[in-house]
């Protein structure tokens, strides 16, 4: 597909979002929120956020990354969100643009969808990919989940399924199963697990923690993606200072065996408009 083809898709999606908005966006049902702000009953100041990171790979390199993203909330459990960022990894430039939304389509079903579009050089050139989270009562959640990325020597397709449970509104531990599998003759496939737990306070603050164990599909530098044994966690959360000003942060530690172990932070800016 040329990347021309997946801005005009994004540009598509974006339409549908705001169609979307427009029929369900006064629904007084929908899931549980992943996050106390996604319990507006309307339309939210324009957030955007700016930050960078970095990671220290145990081969010497240094993976660093800039983005400035932007999110509108546009009604309840209905949204849309956007990130442009710039990486570097293994001394290589790419340049990414990203769009997103979500809306319920039903008193206890939302619909996510998201694609990006990269140069490709260690990136995925474009992907696609959308889910839905299905309320079963008794603070639970299911989530379906597909993805396809498109790499210079092959594409991945990626399958999840997730179980998530709220307790008292402010705790929410998830589990999540991935499947992916590398579209070339032989390529292989992989599956790995992931456990996160969240805990929301002061309405708007999360801190979160994720581990992860198993295999993953993941490009290891340009024209080279395989199956790696990955282990690790990560931690990441904001945090609100004033009602317009948050701090985003973040910390992982993986091990993506045979090819390296990598850690490092990840600190942004958030500004309410």
């Amino acid at each position: 597909m040329k990347l021309y083809s997946v801005r005009v898709l994004m540009v598509l999606m974006l339409a549908m979002l705001f169609v979307i908005k427009g029929s369900w966006a006064d629904n007084t049902g929908g899931v549980p929120a992943q996050s106390p702000s996604g319990n507006a009953t309307g339309t939210e100041p324009l957030q955007l956020e700016t930050g960078f990171g970095f990671e220290n790979l145990s081969t010497g390199n240094t993976w660093r990354e800039y983005y400035i993203s932007g999110s509108q909330v546009l009604g309840k459990h209905t949204g849309i969100y956007g990130t442009a960022r710039d990486t570097n990894r293994f001394n290589i430039e790419d340049h990414e643009v990203l769009i997103g939304g979500y809306a319920p389509l039903g008193p206890q079903t939302e619909l996510a969808v998201e694609a990006s579009d990269s140069t490709g050089h260690v990136l995925p050139e474009y992907a696609i990919g959308g889910s839905l989270t299905q309320a079963i009562g008794g603070g639970n959640d299911i989530v379906v989940g597909y993805k396809f990325r498109q790499y210079t020597p092959t594409g991945v397709n990626t399958e999840n399924f997730t179980l998530e449970h709220y307790f008292a509104d402010n705790v929410r531990i998830a589990y999540t199963i991935n499947f992916d599998q590398l579209t070339q003759t032989g390529g292989g496939s992989a599956t790995s697990h992931a456990l996160a737990l969240s805990y929301y306070y002061n309405a708007h603050n999360t801190f979160n923690l994720v581990f992860v164990l198993g295999n993953e599909v993941d490009s290891i530098g340009p024209g080279a993606v395989q199956v790696l044994n990955v282990r690790g966690a990560s931690l990441y959360g904001i945090h609100w200072f004033t009602s317009d000003f948050a701090v985003t942060y973040g910390y992982e530690v993986i091990d993506e065996s045979p090819a390296y172990t990598r850690n490092g932070p990840r600190l942004g800016f958030r500004f309410r408009f």
